[in-house]
This record gives C-alpha cells, sequence and structure tokens, in this order.
C-alpha cells in the first residue's frame, strides 16, 4: 500500500480535470484591455505598454506607469494567520 506514490496521480487527474473548466472560464472573462490571458507573453504586453506612453507623450498627454514589487509585499504575510 502505498499512498504517498498514488496522491501525486490524484492531484495531476484533480488538476487536468480542473484545468478544462478553469480555462473555459477564463476564457469567457477575457477583455480586450486584458495583458494577463492565456497566449500573451510579459514582453508584449510590455511594448504596448511602452508604445502607448511614447504615443502619450508625443501628443503632449501625461502618462504614468506604476510598478509595484509584490513579492516582498506576499513575503511578510504570515500563513498562521491565514490559515
Amino acid at each position: 500500500m502505498n499512498i504517498i506514490g498514488l496522491l501525486p496521480l490524484q492531484v495531476k487527474l484533480w488538476g487536468n480535470i480542473r484545468g478544462v473548466l478553469t480555462d473555459s472560464w477564463s476564457e469567457g472573462l477575457e477583455a480586450f484591455w486584458d495583458s494577463a490571458i492565456k497566449g500573451s507573453s510579459a514582453l508584449r504586453a510590455a511594448l504596448v505598454r511602452s508604445l502607448l506612453n511614447e504615443t502619450a507623450y508625443n501628443m503632449g498627454i501625461t502618462a504614468t506607469t506604476l510598478y509595484a514589487d509584490l513579492a516582498r509585499f506576499f513575503d511578510t504575510i504570515s500563513f498562521e494567520l491565514l490559515l
């Protein structure tokens, strides 16, 4: 009896079954302004934002971009408090 050996198989099967459901669910929620969607790269999102900022600058419009390092924020969260 190898319960530990069976657990990864069960988790993989559960993930594959849920993956189909979550993929169809997330495709229905995508909007034209979303950049974090399946098939989109971070490079493409960065280039589009850069192009929009450059265009705004050339048109005399003020544009602002905010970058937040959330990795440090999540490192400070106590898992004991969450549970």
